[in-house]
């Protein structure tokens, strides 16, 4: 680990207090201290707040990929071992055809273990290889068009594709609708995606864990003072129904719930 530090510029680094896991170019004011890529370094905020440790190439635009957000917890074989095998566990963990390679504990992929639902109801005419078939795709969707495209035209702010990629889904999956409210989304400013389990609690930008919902409840998944958040719901008029979906994110945030 080298002893240099990526000092942000001033109005920086929103993404990466949002969970974001690159720090651009751009958004770099200095970088302190020597250092090769490769190298892992520490990010600063413009005025010394420590935001993480990632790895450092300046031969990218992604100049830095965060790795560890505490600075209790710097970036050691052990911290990278405990991602992979958390990662492993994640995507293989249930599966009982997990095998290696003997002597090197290289392990093979259980193929089999990938499972496919059978279509249910399927239209031969709704598919994505005719004009007419994907032109079908997008009227069964039923969904407002603008705001799709608007989506999918958002730049990812230092995100994962994934992240970018389930935000899509999530608006189809909802119905083009607020996961707490369920009004219909006007426009794609008002929309705010939302992790669940928030990335400083090691929550992950993947589809379980992320709603789409109206940025104007998000002053009530992150008050704490509980005069605030009184004023908050009484100016939103929250019904009984609002309240539970508000408390279980809270909950699933380690906030207390609102009385």
């Amino acid at each position: 680990m080298s002893n240099a530090a990526v000092i942000l510029k001033k109005g920086e680094g929103r993404t990466i207090k949002a969970g974001g896991m690159w720090v651009f170019d751009n958004e770099i004011d200095r970088i302190s201290g020597s250092f090769e890529n490769g190298d892992t370094v520490e990010v600063h905020d413009f005025d010394g707040y420590f935001m993480g440790y990632g790895f450092i190439n300046t031969k990218s635009k992604i100049t830095v990929r965060m790795m560890s957000r505490r600075k209790e917890n710097p970036v050691t074989e052990e911290l990278i071992e405990r991602r992979v095998r958390a990662a492993w566990d994640y995507r293989f963990g249930n599966s009982k055809m997990i095998r290696y390679v003997a002597g090197i504990e290289q392990p093979i992929y259980p193929i089999a273990f990938i499972k496919h639902k059978i279509p249910m109801a399927k239209r031969n005419a709704v598919n994505s290889y005719t004009v007419k078939g994907r032109a079908l795709v997008h009227t069964n969707l039923n969904l407002n068009h603008k705001i799709l495209v608007d989506i999918s035209k958002q730049k990812s702010g230092g995100h994962s594709m994934e992240y970018m990629d389930c935000r899509l889904s999530l608006f189809s999956a909802q119905q083009g609708k607020c996961s707490i409210c369920g009004e219909e989304f006007t426009t794609s400013e008002e929309i705010e995606t939302w992790l669940k389990k928030p990335a400083e609690k090691g929550g992950m930008e993947r589809y379980q864990n992320m709603i789409l919902i109206h940025k104007r409840y998000v002053p009530l998944l992150v008050a704490t003072s509980p005069e605030e958040l009184k004023t908050i719901s009484k100016s939103l008029k929250i019904n009984k129904k609002i309240l539970e979906k508000v408390n279980n994110l809270r909950k699933q945030a380690w906030l207390p719930a609102i009385e």
